[in-house]
């Protein structure tokens, strides 16, 4: 298998594939409900993917929870900025999660990011391991039982 950084050269056994390709929009239909989240971790496609359900996301307004590594969107003909941009337009706020706490008692702190230089700063700051962003539209479900806490 190859790996992210790896190029592609004459040696190497590759072969295509065709594979069936749907929108989420298509898959979704009808099967989601105001209390959906949506996990996307797609390589960098994740723009691609979010364009793919713009109906669903518009109707429903669901969580959503995706990756956001820089190099892999980048190869991807994308940007985290671009990114946080669509969703933005969107209605929605952006946060990056992080872990506070002992051992015992844990708990999710949520940094509110509007683009690539606040999700670094996050990084910076609590270390490089935070790749997800909790997107959340404010009225959705979800806002209103973060307001609660």
């Amino acid at each position: 298998f190859a790996k992210p950084n790896d190029r592609i050269n004459d040696s190497m056994d590759i072969r295509s594939v065709r594979v069936p390709v749907h929108t989420g929009d298509a898959m979704l239909k009808d099967r989601c409900g105001d209390n959906t989240l949506l996990k996307i971790d797609v390589e960098g496609f994740e723009y691609r993917v979010l364009r793919g359900l713009e109906s669903t996301i518009g109707k429903i307004r669901p969580a959503i929870y995706l990756e956001v590594e820089p190099e892999w969107l980048s190869r991807a003909d994308s940007s985290v900025d671009q990114l946080i941009s669509w969703i933005s337009t969107r209605g929605y706020k952006c946060f990056v999660p992080t872990i506070r706490g002992s051992s015992v008692f844990r708990r999710i702190v949520l940094h509110s990011v509007e683009n690539d230089r606040d999700i670094m700063g996050v990084r910076e700051k609590f270390g490089n391991q935070f790749r997800n962003v909790l997107a959340i539209h404010p009225e959705s479900i979800f806002s209103q039982r973060m307001r609660q806490f």
